[in-house]
């Protein structure tokens, strides 16, 4: 739909009829990408909130975050959740880096049982030779 049309007029039909997930208070988005590796094999991917939130609050994010990996099981994904910054375990400073730092603590505290890492760069996320170099 967002190819076609604008996400806002996307989405509004969805909350209009379906509302948020009962216990949620926030609505957030999230990407499933697929992609063949070299050997043939797939790599899944869920990528949230890339469309629906401008500025999250960091509640906002940690609810994010807990439905992403949600979302990751039913496409059979093993949910490892990274929190991603412009800072890599307080390499970088300021009111941002903060509120991922505690959007991270949230998300750890309300889904205890998930993978949960953060505040990391993408490459440090995405790379374990970049994290063990950075983190």
């Amino acid at each position: 739909g967002g190819a076609t049309y604008s996400t806002a007029d996307t989405v509004r039909p969805a909350l209009q009829l379906v509302k948020t997930k009962p216990g949620n208070k926030s609505v957030s988005s999230s990407f499933v990408m697929i992609r063949e590796k070299a050997d043939g094999t797939e790599e899944k991917y869920i990528m949230g909130d890339c469309a629906i939130n401008i500025e999250p609050t960091a509640e906002e994010m940690a609810e994010c975050a807990v439905e992403c990996a949600h979302t990751a099981r039913i496409f059979d994904i093993d949910p490892k959740v990274a929190m991603l910054s412009y800072s890599t375990k307080g390499s970088g400073k300021g009111e941002n880096v903060d509120k991922v730092r505690t959007a991270t603590e949230l998300a750890k505290a309300a889904a205890p049982e998930l993978a949960i890492d953060g505040e990391l760069q993408f490459d440090a996320a995405f790379s374990p030779v970049v994290a063990q170099t950075k983190c």
